[in-house]
Parts: C-alpha cells; structure tokens; sequence
C-alpha cells in the first residue's frame, strides 16, 4: 500500500459528490448528488477516505448506543407509560383486478399510519409482561402533516384508555425526523400541551436519518399484502373504509381461543 501512496502516478475513482445542474423547469442551477470520477495521485484518494471514515465511526456509534437505549425501553417501560413507535407507511392505491385503462390511470390513495404500542399488561397474573399492541390507523387524509399526526395519537390515547383499559400517564414517542409529520415547532408545540390537552405526559426521541427501517414498515406491508390478496382474488378496495372494513380479519383480541392473556394484539382503525 505504501508504494501506490508515495507515487505519483494519477489512479481513477468515483464519488457521490454535489454537482450543479440546469432545471430545466426554471431555468436555474441546483444542487444534484451524481457519481463524479476522479483522477487524482492515490494520496488525495485516501485523504478523502479517511475524512469520510471519521463521520461514518461517529454515525455507527450513535446509532448502536441510541438502538441500545430504544431496545431497553421497549424491553422495560417504566409504570403506567406506553411507548409508540410511529411512523407512516406508503399510501397504498386501490387498484381493480381486471381495471380499464380509465381507472388504471386514476387510481385513489389511501393513508395507512401504524403504531407499535408497548406497555405492560394490566392483568396481574401475567407478572408485568410486556404486550405489545398494534394500533394500523387507516385514513383517507393525505396530507401526512403534524395535524395528522396528533388527530391520530389523540385516537391512539382514547383507545389505549377506552378500549384496553390502560392507565397511562406518560407517552414516550419514537419516530423519524422528518420536519413535516413529528419534528418542528408545531409537533413540539402539541407535544408541550400534550397534559393539557389529553391528561398525558409526552416525551419524544428521533431515529437518526438512515438507521434503517422500524416495525411501522413491516406492520404497513402486512396490511398492504392483505388488500393485495383481496383484490386479486376478486375483490373490491376503492376507499379507505373499504381497506378498514377488508383489514378487519387481521386483527388479533385481549385473549386467546384457551382463555389466555394476548400479548400481541392488533386493532385496525378507520381515522
């Protein structure tokens, strides 16, 4: 290794790098990342690499110790708090199984927003287990803004109260980052009143940007692969109360057929 550093000869690599490119829409330049090739002496190719190797350290650091921390309160909430794992999956389009070329091309969206609830079971003969309760909010509201968001944990904190009968008193939120669903000043606005408004404390924590994926995105497959099956097999979703009410089936109750405790539980939910 040390030769091809010490020389001088020019080798040929690549990198995604910022590059300025015309929009062709507006007639300006704008910022595009784009694979650049490079032709430089090998010592400026390691130099870029080992300033690349410091973040990536950083960046695998914080999130190993942040998973650690998320996997200890998911595996341990303190009493009376219920932890969510928020998170808005891809609108699924209802689509016809033998659709003319019209309706192919004006298809409707529908929002499916899942909710991973944890919190410990109320039944004293369960020793504290930990029960896990999916909340899938099916909506036909496609802003997938901050209002969204808080209409939807309004209904999450009524049904945890309501329907399980959980006395919860604090709520601790995990999710992504992004600025237009639970991270601005509005969500930090609705999370401050959260006592105020719905008797609960909130506390929030973010994912960091590309940490990989949560249980939200497999919850929201689940209920995409099912509409899929109905709609191949003859059947018809064409609104969000159509998925709710074909969804249905996939929801799992307090108890199982032997009488036992459920500890993985699903409630499909028309929002």
């Amino acid at each position: 290794m040390e030769p091809l550093i010490i020389a001088n000869e020019e080798i040929k690599w690549q990198k995604w790098d910022f590059v300025n490119v015309p929009n062709h829409k507006t007639g300006k330049e704008i910022k595009k990342r784009q694979l650049v090739t490079f032709f430089t002496p090998a010592q400026q190719l390691f130099v870029q690499l080992l300033d690349e190797l410091q973040f990536l350290l950083y960046h695998l650091f914080v999130a190993s110790w942040q998973q650690n921390q998320f996997r200890q309160l998911n595996n341990r909430p303190p009493e009376k708090t219920v932890v969510l794992t928020k998170d808005f999956a891809e609108n699924f389009s209802c689509f016809s199984q033998n659709e003319i070329q019209g309706a192919h091309w004006a298809k409707d969206s529908v929002t499916i927003h899942p909710v991973i609830a944890r919190y410990q079971c109320k039944n004293q003969e369960c020793n504290n287990s930990m029960v896990d309760d999916i909340i899938d909010i099916i909506s036909n509201d496609l802003q997938h803004d901050v209002h969204a968001v808080q209409k939807f944990t309004e209904v999450i904190i009524k049904f945890l109260r309501e329907e399980r009968g959980i006395d919860v008193e604090k709520m601790f939120i995990l999710s992504d980052g992004c600025a237009a669903q639970y991270k601005s000043k509005v969500a930090f606005l609705d999370s401050s009143m959260s006592e105020v408004d719905n008797n609960i404390k909130s506390e929030k924590a973010f994912y960091g940007s590309r940490h990989g994926k949560n249980r939200c995105d497999g919850e929201g497959g689940v209920i995409k692969s099912k509409a899929a099956r109905i709609i191949r097999n003859g059947g018809l979703i064409n609104s969000a109360k159509d998925l709710y009410q074909q969804c249905l089936c996939l929801q799992k109750e307090l108890t199982n057929p032997d009488g036992t405790c459920n500890h993985n539980r699903r409630k499909i939910n028309l929002g």
